[in-house]
């Protein structure tokens, strides 16, 4: 079984997400009791629909998912920049990796750079929308920059599609497999409950039509790295909450059940 059997349900899954990825925080500052947070963490981290996840390297088993899932922390999780000069990532990303590195620790490696021209992955047939256009590869892209795994940060790749909104705003940044693209699958190790060693998701910011800001940042990041379900009130760009359900995501050993998380504030 394939993984891209499950690219175009994916798609609509999370373009489900990035339409609210942008809303108004309604609780940004309130904090909730433990058990509430434990609950929390089950709702944003366990997958029913989105994103698919499988047990083994052929893609074909779904994950009995038991408890939490999200990048192995053990090392530092690779971090990745790309442009097409080469040049560092702006104060608006790396302020983004200093407020969750602030309370995760030291969880990231340094921005390691990577210069290329994305934009050729673009279908430009397509002038007000920012879609893919089905040229990316994955393994090539990672064999010709010596990349494993990790998390690559890009500006201007945010999948929008006038399929899923009329406005650009509404989908000006995502977390997925691809610059310009909306799926996402996990490939999970059922002994550890971590991602498989050679997972790279990218945060794609900004689709040329909109604005966005550090806040949206973390929250794209977070979603990557396993908060994918919005939380209403707690998880619209960021907030006190949601940092707490990310501290505590990443403070308990993968595969936890979640009824038996310790709370991390």
């Amino acid at each position: 079984m394939k993984l891209t059997q499950y690219k175009k349900a994916s798609v609509l899954a999370l373009s489900a997400v990035l339409i609210a990825a942008c809303g108004e925080d309604e609780a940004k500052t309130e904090s909730v009791d433990e058990q509430k947070l434990s609950s929390l963490v089950k709702q944003t981290n366990y997958s029913t629909n989105f994103p698919p996840l499988f047990s083994d390297v052929i893609w074909g088993s779904t994950l009995d998912q038991q408890g939490t899932v999200r990048f192995d922390a053990a090392e530092q999780i690779p971090l990745y920049y790309v442009s097409k000069d080469g040049s560092n990532p702006p104060a608006v990303i790396s302020n983004a990796v200093n407020t969750i590195e602030a309370r995760l620790g030291n969880i990231f490696s340094d921005f390691t750079l990577v210069t290329e021209d994305l934009s050729v992955y673009r279908d430009n047939s397509l002038a007000h929308e920012n879609v893919g256009n089905g040229s990316f590869n994955a393994n090539e892209f990672k064999n010709s920059h010596g990349i494993l795994g990790g998390l690559v940060i890009a500006q201007g790749t945010g999948f929008y599609s006038k399929g899923f909104s009329d406005s650009p705003q509404n989908m000006c940044a995502n977390a997925s497999m691809a610059p310009y693209d909306g799926s996402m699958a996990l490939l999970i190790d059922p002994t550890s409950y971590t991602y498989a060693g050679d997972t790279l998701l990218w945060v794609n910011m900004g689709n040329g039509q909109c604005s966005w800001d550090s806040d949206i940042v973390v929250h794209e990041m977070a979603h990557a790295m396993g908060m994918y379900n919005h939380l209403d009130g707690y998880f619209g760009s960021w907030s006190t909450t949601a940092m707490d359900i990310l501290a505590t995501l990443y403070g308990n050993p993968a595969g936890t059940a979640y009824s038996s998380l310790v709370i991390k504030r």
